[in-house]
C-alpha cells in the first residue's frame, strides 16, 4: 500500500489539503490503487500569523513548528512513507527544516523542443542561518556553504536530469561564486566536472538567449536558493507558463533521516486574506496531485492528463476570480476532477481494447 503524508499550514492550507485528499481518493479508486493518507495533526503557522509578534515570540512559535515538522517527517519515513503534499507554512520554520533535511527544490520547465530543469539548493547559502541575532536596529546572521553539500547535490541532481532531460544535456552552476575566495567555484567544478559556472546576472542573460532560439540542448541548472527564488518568478512571467497561483514544485531530501522523501507543494503562499472565502485557486494543488500520481504511484503521463483537463476547464471559464472567473473553489475543483475522471476512464478503456 502506498502512503501519502499531508502537512497543513494556516491560511488556505486546510482548503487545499481537502482538495488534494478528495482528488487523491477519487483517482486512486479509478486506478484501483490502495493509498493510506497520513495527516500531521499539528497545524503550522503562516507568515501572516507571525508578522505581528516580537522576535522572541516568533522564536518560540518557530521552534514548536520545527519540532513538530521534524518529528512527523521522521515518523513518516520510519513507517515507510516517501511522498508528502504540504501547503504553505512560515519561512522561518521551512528554511530551517530544509537546512536540517538537506533539501533541494526541483522545478521542471518543458519548452517546445527542449527542457530546462532548475534545481534550487535549499540546504545552504544566504537563506539558511546557523546563528542569528535580532536587535532593534540591527540583524546579524551567519550561514555556510560546504564541499560535502555540493557532493551530495551532484548525485541527486544528475539522477533527476537523467530521468527527465534529453541527452546530452548541459549543466549550469549558478551561484555568487566569486565570493569567499572562489571556493564555491572550486567545489562546484570538483563536484560537477565539465559544468559551466556562471554568476546569476550572466546566467540570466544566457537563459534569455536560450529561450529566443529553437535550437539548443536541454539544461540542468543548479542554483543558490535565493537566485532560483527570483529567477523562477521571472521565468513564469517571461515564458507565460501560468502564474504562481496555478503552479507547483517539489522538494527532495538528502539527509539520511529523510532520504528519498519527495515533498510536493504549491508555488503560491498561504493566502491568509482569502482563507475560508472559497476563492483560493485549486489548479496548483491539482497539478501537484497529478505529478504525485505519475511519479510516486507509477502512472505514466498522468501529469499530461491533468494538464489537458485543466486546459479544458480554463477554456470553458470555470475558474476562480484570480484567473478572471466567478467560480468558487469547490466548483472549480469538482469540475476539474470530473474532467480528469472522464479522461482517465477513456484512457483505461483504450488500454483494455
Amino acid at each position: 500500500m502506498d502512503r501519502v503524508g499531508l502537512i497543513v499550514g494556516s491560511g488556505t492550507g486546510r482548503e487545499l489539503v481537502d482538495i488534494f485528499r478528495q482528488g487523491l481518493n477519487r483517482i486512486a479508486k479509478i486506478l484501483g490503487k490502495q493509498v493510506e493518507v497520513i495527516e500531521c495533526e499539528y497545524n503550522f503557522s503562516s507568515y501572516e500569523e507571525l508578522r505581528t509578534l516580537t522576535p522572541d515570540q516568533i522564536e518560540g512559535f518557530v521552534q514548536n513548528d520545527l519540532d513538530a515538522l521534524t518529528a512527523f517527517y521522521k515518523e513518516f519515513y520510519q513507517a515507510g512513507g516517501r511522498t508528502i503534499f504540504r501547503t504553505a507554512i512560515n519561512a522561518e520554520t521551512l528554511y530551517r527544516f530544509r537546512q536540517i533535511g538537506k533539501a533541494l527544490k526541483i522545478i521542471y520547465i518543458p519548452l517546445a523542443q527542449k527542457r530546462l530543469l532548475i534545481v534550487r539548493d535549499e540546504m545552504q547559502g544566504f537563506y539558511t542561518n546557523n546563528e542569528y541575532e535580532i536587535g532593534e536596529h540591527e540583524v546579524r546572521f551567519s550561514g555556510s556553504f560546504s564541499k560535502e553539500n555540493f557532493r551530495l547535490i551532484v548525485t541527486s541532481t544528475l539522477e533527476e536530469a537523467e530521468r527527465v532531460l534529453q541527452k546530452p544535456f548541459e549543466v549550469w552552476i549558478v551561484y555568487k561564486h566569486h565570493l569567499f575566495a572562489n571556493l564555491i567555484e572550486t567545489w562546484s567544478r570538483n563536484a560537477f566536472g565539465e559544468a559551466e559556472i556562471y554568476q546569476p546576472n550572466h546566467a540570466t542573460d544566457l537563459l534569455f538567449q536560450y529561450f529566443s532560439s529553437v535550437e539548443g540542448k536541454d539544461i540542468l541548472m543548479v542554483t543558490g536558493n535565493e537566485t532560483g527564488d527570483i529567477l523562477h518568478e521571472v521565468l513564469i512571467c517571461h515564458l507565460a507558463i501560468g502564474s504562481r497561483n496555478t503552479l507547483h514544485s517539489k522538494n527532495i531530501y538528502l539527509h539520511p533521516d529523510f532520504k528519498g522523501i519527495i515533498e510536493y507543494q504549491t508555488v503560491h503562499g498561504s493566502a491568509d486574506n482569502i482563507a475560508g472565502q472559497g476563492r483560493v485557486n485549486p489548479f496548483a494543488t491539482l497539478r501537484a496531485l497529478g505529478a504525485l500520481v505519475e511519479e510516486c504511484l507509477d502512472e505514466n503521463s498522468f501529469s499530461s492528463l491533468v494538464e489537458n483537463a485543466l486546459k479544458k476547464v480554463e477554456q470553458e471559464g470555470i475558474v476562480t476570480p484570480d484567473m478572471g472567473g466567478k467560480s468558487l473553489t469547490h466548483e472549480v475543483t469538482e469540475y476539474s476532477l470530473r474532467q480528469v475522471e472522464d479522461l482517465l476512464v477513456t484512457a483505461e478503456k483504450r488500454c483494455l481494447t
